[in-house]
């Protein structure tokens, strides 16, 4: 439960700054305990980079995409550094692209694939995140 409850509490911040969307960071709507449970409610996303991935049996994607990926999880990253923010968990798993939507993509090589509709992405999971001016552990883990 405490882990949620904080992880709300650094979204909300990032959300707070950020304008609602303009840190590329999920926004949380609600937090909420159900019979004991804590509930977090996001923003609609798609699916993660990594799921995306495996659903197209790992084909990379077109390097305009890479490129665009790459400008906003930067931007997401200056953003969240600029307070003392530090993820601590960053992979293709937390990296989601904003809605479900694909499209054939004509490669240089002639071959086509399945790719994002709109390579716009939004970064979750704040769960193991830390500030730069709280005491670091030795040891890296999940909160429990």
């Amino acid at each position: 439960h405490e882990s949620a409850w904080i992880e709300a509490d650094i979204v909300q911040n990032v959300n707070s700054r950020g304008g609602r969307g303009r840190s590329l960071v999920s926004i949380l709507h609600n937090r909420f305990d159900w019979k004991g449970h804590a509930c977090l409610v996001f923003e609609c996303l798609g699916p993660s980079l990594y799921d995306f991935l495996k659903l197209h049996d790992y084909r990379p994607f077109p390097l305009y995409c890479v490129r665009h990926f790459s400008t906003q999880l930067l931007h997401a990253l200056d953003f969240i550094h600029s307070f003392g923010l530090i993820h601590t968990d960053l992979k293709p798993e937390n990296i989601l692209l904003t809605n479900h939507n694909q499209i054939t993509h004509r490669n240089w090589d002639g071959t086509l694939q399945q790719v994002p509709a709109c390579t716009n992405i939004k970064v979750i999971d704040f769960g193991g995140s830390t500030y730069n001016n709280e005491k670091k552990s030795s040891v890296i883990n999940t909160r429990q």
